[in-house]
C-alpha cells in the first residue's frame, strides 16, 4: 500500500509488536478465498491486517508462480492499493479475523 505524504509517495509497511516480535517489518498479505477475486482478497487483507480501507479499486501490478514444499505451485498476486489521506502516520491495530495471526497486533512505524 503506498501513502502520499508531503507530494512523495511512501510504502506502509508493519511491524508486529509483541505478538509476534520476531516478524520483521512486512506487508499485508493473504490467500485468496474459494470464488473470490484476487484484487478483493488484496482489499479484505488490508482491511483485516491494518484496520484501513480504501477508497479505490485496487491496481494490478504482476503475478508469478511460487513454488515450496508445503504447497508445489502457487500464484502470488501483487497489487497497489492508495491509503485515504487521512491516514495517520503510526497507528495499531488487533487483527481479528480469526486465523494463525488473530490478536496479532500491528503498527505502523512512522519514518518509513
Amino acid at each position: 500500500m503506498a501513502r502520499r505524504h508531503n507530494w512523495r509517495e511512501k510504502v506502509l509497511v508493519l511491524e508486529h509488536t509483541e505478538s509476534y516480535p520476531t516478524a520483521g517489518v512486512q506487508v499485508p498479505a493473504g490467500g485468496v478465498d474459494p470464488g473470490e477475486d484476487p484484487a478483493d482478497t488484496a482489499t479484505r487483507e488490508l482491511f483485516e491486517e491494518t484496520g484501513l480501507r480504501v477508497p479505490g479499486p485496487a491496481q494490478y501490478l504482476s503475478s508469478q508462480r511460487w513454488h515450496d514444499e508445503a504447497a508445489p505451485s502457487r500464484i502470488r498476486h501483487y497489487y497497489r492499493l492508495t491509503a485515504p489521506l487521512e491516514t495517520p502516520d503510526r497507528w495499531e491495530h488487533v487483527v481479528s479475523a480469526g486465523e494463525e495471526d488473530s490478536g496479532c497486533c500491528s503498527g505502523c512505524p512512522s519514518g518509513r
